[in-house]
């Protein structure tokens, strides 16, 4: 099934793929076989964002967990395909059947150093959120250098020791992301110190993220037309309406973040818009001659996508009530594996961080990533320093409910819930600065 890289997926190459998602269910060995036939041939070689994402959105219209799976590990080839320096991945046992994630969020209270002896490094510590450390090949992981964070490959039967018991969640629980012991494993330098979170692409990731939301909320989304049709009821057009209007805004903010990223492709940088720092203006949206920087792009685009996608699962849960959700396996998975993976975003606190951003007074260079600790968890969001902000809490992005809210003077208050990585490996990020744009587990 080839997937052009130019003119975009042809429209039967996107159906087959989702119904080969759909056929993945909860295996997540053949999500990881998907992950790599995706990437093993020169389909995918410099692809463009909207490509990217239409493979993305369609995986996850058959299955979220599959793109859980397969969108980390796309943004693992594309850093080491962006990256200025030859990267021997020889060194590492990798080749074109490796399995990739990337491993970048950070705790205050593990740590992952990397040293080097007579030209060679390792890595030694404990690393939090590694998605399937135990089933994949290889990773990207960033450790603490003298210089700084920096990100290294590895393999990862090398010495890596798996967590897999950590993880309890019911969303999402086969893509396990526990944490993972590092005992000297030798390590590939990718990138100077810094590298990884400073370029423009550690955004573009986040996007991806995006894609990977609304295509499983279009998943869902389907099934609320499909009872709509069938039982022809007014109040069931009505969550129908309200999910497809959702899904526009995501799929139109998509479009525009695309549209600006693959801009350069296609045109001289005065036709692109691009000047003085080089970064890209948002087309379309806001006037003609409004500038985004990739992090406000970033951070805009996951914002509007990640309430579209919580708007398409309150209006499923009203529209459709217990039944799929107790007796439909595919129903069940999606909604609960898509709850869990908005969590990537940071909700409310995003949603300021968006706000200081977009202020005339803000820095208009490209923004790096945060350290951000809420528990005893730490995950990496992008803000507009590359220092660790002030420790706090964030808030937790809500969660589709019919339930009505206990009023503050009857409940006590409940403590929020730590945010999970939004990284591509999780819970990209994937998905890193805010993935808040992704910090990638």
């Amino acid at each position: 099934m080839p997937l052009s890289s130019e003119a975009g997926p042809r429209a039967h190459d996107i159906e087959a793929l989702q119904r080969e998602a759909e056929a993945v269910a909860d295996d997540v060995s053949a999500a990881l076989r998907l992950a790599a036939r995706l990437t093993a041939g020169d389909e995918l070689h410099n692809a463009s964002q909207s490509t990217l994402h239409s493979i993305l959105a369609a995986v996850a219209e058959g299955s979220a967990m599959a793109a859980r799976v397969v969108e980390p590990h796309i943004d693992a080839l594309a850093i080491l395909a962006e990256c200025p320096d030859p990267v021997d991945l020889d060194a590492v046992g990798a080749d074109a059947h490796s399995t990739w994630g990337v491993f970048a969020a950070e705790s205050g209270d593990t740590r992952l150093d990397a040293r080097e002896q007579n030209g060679r490094w390792t890595l030694d510590g404990l690393k939090p959120w590694c998605s399937l450390a135990d089933r994949l090949s290889h990773a990207l992981v960033t450790a603490h250098t003298p210089e700084g964070r920096r990100l290294f490959a590895v393999d990862l039967s090398a010495g890596v020791t798996a967590h897999p018991e950590a993880w309890v969640a019911r969303g999402l629980p086969g893509v396990t992301s526990g944490p993972a012991d590092f005992a000297l494993v030798p390590a590939l330098p990718v990138g100077e110190a810094g590298w990884y979170l400073e370029r423009p692409g550690f955004e573009w990731g986040g996007i991806r993220v995006a894609a990977c939301w609304t295509g499983a909320a279009r998943g869902i989304a389907r099934r609320v037309q499909d009872a709509a049709a069938h039982r022809d009821t007014d109040l069931l057009w009505l969550h129908a309406g309200r999910a497809e209007a959702a899904l526009y805004t995501a799929e139109l903010a998509l479009h525009a973040a695309a549209t600006a990223i693959d801009a350069p492709r296609r045109e001289s940088d005065a036709e692109a818009g691009r000047q003085g720092d080089g970064a890209p203006r948002l087309v379309p949206g806001g006037p003609a001659t409004q500038r985004r920087t990739p992090a406000q792009l970033a951070q805009l685009t996951r914002s509007v996508v990640r309430e579209a996608c919580e708007s398409v699962l309150r209006e499923a849960a009203h529209a459709l009530g217990p039944a799929p959700a107790a007796l439909d396996p595919w129903f069940a998975a999606q909604t609960s594996d898509l709850a869990l993976y908005l969590l990537q975003d940071h909700g409310d606190r995003d949603l300021a961080r968006l706000g200081r951003l977009s202020a005339p007074s803000a820095p208009r260079t490209a923004t790096t990533p945060t350290t951000t600790t809420s528990g005893s968890s730490t995950s990496t969001t992008r803000s507009t320093s590359n220092t660790p902000a002030t420790p706090n809490t964030p808030t937790t992005p809500s969660v589709p409910t019919t339930s009505a809210t206990p009023s503050a003077s009857s409940t006590p208050s409940t403590p929020s819930t730590p945010s999970l990585p939004n990284d591509s490996s999780m819970p990209n990020a994937s998905s890193g600065p805010s993935r808040a744009a992704g910090a990638r587990a």
